[in-house]
């Protein structure tokens, strides 16, 4: 495990390390990105009156700023059980509310992903 943050050994990208550490570092950096997509769903979602699209779409940035919580904790913890078991609860809170909002917002007609791959050719 990186011991300190947000970096590992004081390096964004440690490549003079153990793989391990490389792997914890891509876990941080995928959740940098996943992070700044999700923050932005708000922000870029048509405005929809329904009250349950509306609570996950807030829900779901509240969630990412847990995660860095919990992901912090699991280092200040030295991978303490409670935390990493918190992390990984957090992370499956955060993915049932965007599959959920990807369910409540996906109109009745249009291409879902599978179908527009095998449309252009792609395969699945």
């Amino acid at each position: 495990v990186c011991p300190d943050l947000p970096f590992c050994y004081g390096s964004p990208w440690p490549s003079d390390r153990p793989a391990i550490l490389l792997l914890h570092m891509a876990h941080r950096w995928m959740g940098v990105a996943v992070g700044l997509v999700v923050i932005a769903i708000p922000l870029l979602m048509k405005p929809d009156r329904r009250p349950l699209v509306r609570l996950l779409s807030i829900a779901a940035p509240v969630l990412v700023f847990l995660q860095i919580f919990l992901g912090a904790a699991s280092v200040w913890t030295q991978l303490g059980v409670v935390s990493v078991t918190a992390h990984l609860g957090g992370a499956a809170l955060l993915w049932a509310c965007l599959v959920s909002l990807a369910v409540l917002t996906t109109r009745r007609g249009e291409k879902r992903p599978e179908q527009a791959l095998q449309s252009c050719g792609a395969t699945a």
